[in-house]
């Protein structure tokens, strides 16, 4: 072929034709897993990789998959490969929530709107004011993209109606930044329970006293828990399947704002949950590699409840065996 600039003109809009079909025809293949299911995405983490050793790989991320209902949440450090190793089509996406503004939550929110809003159907955008300020999707995206109906749903006490017949209830949590939520999930038969980041303890013992959650920082080492948040655990107690966000064995500082293992364990005692799925939990070691399958098994003995512990290549949950 000569290359002048006619044939090249001409080259190139065949080619910006095919991509479009392409990317057009992205919603149309299936997910490798079959039926309604949860699929925990697992980890960006490979010790031999020098950049994922650099950070924690807490790296957060599921998606439900429920009849006409396709929900990511929380889609954190390399959402798109976690995905497709696992079998999820991001490009089938309906719903995203996202449970807060940190980097390991939020971090692929622009690509999995990008992706998803090319099938030109209706998406729902479920984030806290909070978080859209902290610009976790950027305003071209919902104000500018029109390839897309995204509806923004601003997170608050208020329930949402996904799919016209799922009901979303936010739950406002405690963590180290404002507009932080978890969620329960009604699926019309099966209720999902997700904590998001959050700390379950009201006021805490201290080597200097006590400390009462929302006052200034306190001084002394942490000793342990003094009044437990029961309005959290009636929440989360009365859910079928609880996805928790588990980040220590016992309490220390940052108990403030993130989970123990005892604050799991006083959830699941006497509660209705069925599954406990432990994610944000390291399922690597740098010293101990059976440390933290311990700490599971310590809160199934305690707790008496089924808990998988979400490792680096994910897990997958059928929510059909669930329903009611």
């Amino acid at each position: 072929m000569k290359l002048d600039t006619i044939n090249l003109q001409k080259t190139e809009t065949e080619e910006q034709a095919a991509y479009k079909k392409q990317r057009a025809a992205g919603h149309t293949y299936a997910h490798e897993i079959k039926g309604n299911f949860i699929a925990m995405l697992g980890r960006q983490y490979r010790p031999f990789f020098k950049n994922d050793i650099g950070f924690k790989p807490l790296h957060s991320g599921f998606y439900i998959k429920y009849h006409d209902l396709e929900l990511m949440v929380d889609p954190g450090v390399n959402t798109l490969d976690r995905a497709q190793r696992i079998g999820v089509n991001l490009y089938r996406t309906n719903g995203l929530f996202i449970s807060h503004a940190h980097s390991d939550h939020d971090n692929d929110a622009n690509i999995v709107v990008e992706i998803a809003s090319n099938n030109g159907e209706k998406f729902e955008l479920l984030a806290s004011e909070e978080a859209l300020e902290d610009r976790t999707v950027k305003p071209w995206h919902i104000e500018k993209n029109t390839r897309a109906s995204i509806n923004l749903r601003k997170l608050s006490g208020e329930s949402i109606t996904l799919s016209q017949k799922y009901s979303l209830k936010p739950i406002r949590t405690y963590h180290s930044i404002d507009g932080s939520f978890g969620f329960v999930l009604d699926l019309s038969g099966v209720k999902i329970g997700y904590t998001g980041d959050s700390g379950f303890t009201k006021r805490f013992k201290t080597t200097d006293g006590e400390y009462v959650i929302g006052s200034e920082d306190y001084s002394g080492e942490m000793l342990g828990p003094v009044e437990f948040n029961n309005e959290l655990k009636s929440i989360f107690a009365n859910v079928d399947i609880l996805i928790f966000n588990l980040h220590n064995f016992s309490y220390c500082k940052s108990s403030v704002f993130h989970s123990t293992a005892f604050d799991l364990i006083e959830i699941l005692k006497d509660s209705k949950v069925k599954l406990c799925i432990c994610d944000h939990f390291n399922p690597n070691s740098a010293l101990h590699k059976k440390y933290f399958e311990n700490v599971i098994k310590f809160v199934k003995q305690k707790s008496r409840k089924n808990i998988l512990l979400v490792q680096n290549q994910g897990l997958v949950v059928k929510l059909d065996k669930f329903a009611k």
